[in-house]
């Protein structure tokens, strides 16, 4: 071999050694190969193969692919809910010693709950005495309902909170 035709071909090995074949199967059902995937996918899908001929990636329909990344998309949100619960367990436990902590907590933000609520109260019947038009005492009504939502809110999160840190520190619930 002549030195120029030897630096030719040392320099197209790496890519030779690193090029991808891929196999495919027509509508016809024959088998094709190639360096370049198909411009259009076939409905059994394209396989990718090593230069050793062995399969990289196995060949799937458009059904399959839509299947396997509903399935990835289903494994990152349960992974997410994995690491959404790890990160809210270390925040109760540093933020509370224990359930009694918890419950201080729930108290005290019942009882500002129990003031705002008291407030709107008051508000309703000054505009019930002043006979107030009903578009007034139905706003009125609707902000005492969210209050009242927001403490039955506060006691569930802090029933949930309890439960929870009595789990993570060993004691039955």
């Amino acid at each position: 071999m002549r030195p120029s035709l030897l630096a030719v071909l040392l320099a197209c090995a790496p890519a030779l050694a690193s090029a991808t074949l891929f196999k495919w199967v027509d509508e016809q059902g024959r088998v094709h190969y190639s360096d370049r995937p198909p411009l259009q996918a076939p409905q059994q899908g394209v396989s990718e193969l090593d230069r050793q001929g062995r399969v990289k990636r196995e060949a799937e329909s458009a059904a399959q692919q839509r299947a396997r990344e509903a399935d990835e998309a289903a494994r990152r949100a349960a992974e997410a809910q994995v690491r959404e619960a790890a990160r809210r367990d270390r925040a109760l436990l540093e933020s509370y010693r224990g359930p009694a902590d918890v419950e201080r907590e729930r108290d005290r933000r019942l009882a500002e709950n129990r003031v705002a609520l008291q407030g709107l109260l008051a508000e309703r019947e000054a505009l019930a005495a002043k006979s107030a038009g009903d578009a007034a005492l139905a706003a009125i009504d609707a902000r005492i309902a969210r209050q009242r939502a927001e403490a039955a809110r506060i006691r569930a999160r802090a029933d949930a909170d309890i439960q929870r840190l009595r789990l993570l520190h060993g004691e039955a619930p």
